[in-house]
């Protein structure tokens, strides 16, 4: 049975894969390219944005990152063979340069020091709301994306 919160779950994952996958097309790879997808949080929520991930076609989850491995079972035991870090800056440090984008799915206080760190590095991110807490960090963001 369908619910309003089942119904606004899906639309809101779905609209963030729509925005992941229109990035896939600007990258150098070509129109046809797979993106690459590091996936931090996965368990809860994350869960749910992480099936929608890794159903689309032109998508490679690469990386799965969540400090909780117990919530996290589920996602780390169907992709077995995708690294899987607790810590995003580690994950990151050794994976940083095969990532093409990153969905976040943490808690609230850790969406902006994760979307800082992949936007200042060229990385694209679909990020749960809200984004950031306060006006500083959406006015950093913002100053990270146009640089």
């Amino acid at each position: 049975m369908i619910t309003r919160r089942n119904f606004i779950k899906g639309t809101a994952a779905m609209g963030g894969l729509m925005f992941l996958s229109s990035c896939a097309t600007a990258k150098v790879k070509g129109i046809n390219g797979k993106m690459n997808i590091a996936v931090v949080g996965a368990g809860g929520m994350g869960y749910a944005v992480f099936n929608y991930v890794r159903k689309a076609k032109n998508v490679n989850i690469v990386a799965i990152c969540d400090v909780d491995r117990v919530r996290a079972a589920k996602a780390i035991k169907e992709f077995s063979d995708v690294p899987f870090f607790e810590d995003y800056r580690v994950m990151f440090d050794k994976m940083g340069k095969d990532i093409d984008g990153v969905a976040v799915s943490t808690p609230d206080h850790m969406h902006y020091p994760i979307s800082a760190w992949a936007i200042a590095n060229g990385k694209h991110v679909f990020c749960q709301k809200p984004l950031t807490r306060t006006i500083w960090e959406a006015e950093e963001l913002k100053r990270l994306a146009a640089e």
